[in-house]
């Protein structure tokens, strides 16, 4: 009996679903038909990257597959994360993205964390052609405003895990119905370093039936941090205040210094700073002022 092929589909994809490696998954989809046939899947549902160039190549890829008739293997991409990709916010911006998702209509989780080149306008693409997303991430792509949260409020359907950390543009104007929108599926919630307000965060927690995590960190418009976290508690939210990195708030003396400072001018190593005269400063014409004994670039 042929080992491979005498095991049973539900069986194989509960051992590829384990390998946790693309590298894995790929060798067991070259085994044979049959495991191709589980594996793929599995290999093409969360794709990684290891630089531009792949990610580039596997785009292509998904368009060509899309248009030349086949299977669109496109459309067994679920989760889409470029935040590991070195240099992912000079490649992904408004018109990648758009080709991605039109190339990936299925997509459920997309972290696009750091592509500082995306815009509101970026967002307003998002919305009709992933009826699916469920988590969604534009932490750090600081050029996002109110209008393109607000498109997220009132175009997307339902998400359950939303994440806009260091969104300094967005206010209280778009959480307000971003949160209102999202109250009945929203799981977790990342808005540090965002403009919300304790009217907010407390509408999440009333509404928010299903929530378990909250970012707060470094919101400076909350006034009444310590209530809203005991409120949170109460309700069995986590709530998370330092997640967003802050400078020291005393100096501390690391003695990396050990010389002395002097009160006086500074020595000079004569080997460094003295200039021999064929090295000084061309002078244009006659200068009265010119030293022939030029040295340390100032004048006897």
């Amino acid at each position: 009996m042929n080992l491979p092929q005498s095991l049973p589909n539900e069986l194989l994809h509960i051992l590829f679903s384990n390998l946790g490696n693309q590298l894995s998954l790929g060798r067991c989809a070259s085994v044979c038909r049959k495991w191709s046939k589980v594996a793929q899947p599995l290999l093409l549902a969360a794709p990684e990257f290891k630089n531009a160039m792949q990610f580039d190549s596997w785009l292509v890829c998904m368009e060509e597959s899309g248009v030349s008739g086949g299977r669109c293997v496109g459309r067994s991409v679920k989760e889409l994360t470029v935040v590991s990709v070195p240099h992912h916010w000079d490649f992904m911006q408004k018109d990648v993205l758009r080709r991605t998702i039109q190339s990936c209509p299925n997509i459920t989780l997309l972290d696009l964390e750091g592509c500082v080149y995306l815009n509101d306008e970026s967002i307003l693409n998002i919305a009709p052609v992933l009826p699916s997303l469920t988590h969604l991430s534009l932490s750090h792509c600081i050029n996002i405003t109110d209008t393109g949260i607000l498109h997220i409020a009132t175009h997307f359907t339902p998400l359950r895990i939303i994440e806009l950390a260091g969104l300094f543009q967005v206010s209280t104007h778009s959480l307000h119905p971003l949160i209102k929108t999202h109250c009945q599926t929203l799981e977790s919630l990342d808005l540090a370093g965002t403009r919300v307000t304790d009217a907010n965060i407390r509408l999440a927690l009333s509404d928010c039936k299903h929530l378990k995590h909250l970012d707060i960190s470094s919101c400076y418009a909350i006034e009444n941090e310590d209530a809203l976290v005991a409120e949170a508690k109460e309700r069995g939210v986590e709530v998370v205040v330092d997640s967003l990195p802050q400078g020291p708030e005393d100096w501390v003396d690391d003695d990396v210094f050990d010389g002395e400072w002097s009160d006086g001018e500074p020595e000079l190593d004569d080997d460094v700073y003295e200039w021999e005269h064929d090295a000084s400063p061309e002078v244009d014409g006659d200068d009265d002022d010119f030293d022939e004994d030029y040295e340390y670039g100032l004048e006897d």
